[in-house]
């Protein structure tokens, strides 16, 4: 940390890419103190505050920020931290806290979906029958107002095991080729729900609860039509039940 008042050596300025002529005061002030200013305006400004369910990540930007980092940082011969193993356990506790297991893990083609599983901390083979839950709208797994990820964790506590998976192009999980991010309405979404099952499958489970809200609740009823081993569906607020 520097003392107050004294500038950095080093600054980067990312400005929006939509205003033309922009406004380079702040480029110019830290100049003035001797600072070595990289300015910026990459694309993706405009894009990433569109309505939230069109927004898209301003990767420009985000690659114009780690260039800049990378270069600012010292070569150190020091090797990268270890990177956490894949379905490093978390211990989580319910709202009436209980402990239960949380893991993260990716899945399907590339490994390119995200989830969290909670399980409880006993046993659970004696119980076949496992939650999934869908997103809503273009939250991701945590749900509106985190309301997925404490029900799961209150549902693992009473001895479920609860997927909450982000659909491809939502949340953590990237969109399927030649597919948009943040596609609410998938035509299909059995294929990609299909894919989840499968990891549930292999913790010997063979029965599924769908569990979801407004655009979820039409990717759960889908799922219950067609998907392998639906046997319960909770549908919340469904808007339709076919997409065009």
């Amino acid at each position: 940390l520097r003392s107050c008042g004294e500038p950095p050596p080093r600054a980067l300025v990312v400005s929006r890419d939509d205003l033309v002529g922009g406004d380079d005061s702040l480029v110019t002030a830290l100049r003035a103190r001797g600072v070595d200013v990289t300015a910026d305006a990459s694309p993706g400004y405009i894009g990433m505050m569109r309505d939230p369910h069109q927004t898209a990540v301003p990767d420009a930007v985000f690659s114009a920020i780690t260039a800049w980092l990378v270069d600012a940082a010292p070569e150190t011969g020091l090797a990268p931290p270890a990177l956490p193993p894949p379905e490093a356990v978390t211990t989580m506790t319910s709202a009436a806290g209980a402990p239960v297991l949380e893991h993260a893990l990716c899945f399907g083609p590339e490994g390119g979906q995200f989830a969290i599983v909670t399980e409880p901390t006993h046993d659970t083979r004696k119980r076949r029958e496992a939650i999934v839950v869908m997103n809503a709208g273009a939250v991701h797994r945590i749900g509106p107002n985190r309301m997925w990820a404490r029900m799961a964790r209150d549902w693992a506590a009473a001895g479920y095991v609860v997927m909450r998976f982000d659909a491809p192009g939502l949340g953590d999980s990237r969109p399927r080729p030649g597919r948009d991010e943040n596609l609410t309405y998938e035509v299909d979404p059995v294929p990609y729900i299909e894919d989840a099952l499968a990891v549930l499958r292999e913790r010997k489970k063979d029965r599924f609860v769908a569990l979801g809200l407004c655009s979820g609740a039409f990717a759960a009823f889908h799922a219950a039509l067609r998907a392998q081993g639906m046997s319960r569906v909770v549908l919340v607020n469904p808007q339709t039940f076919h997409w065009k």
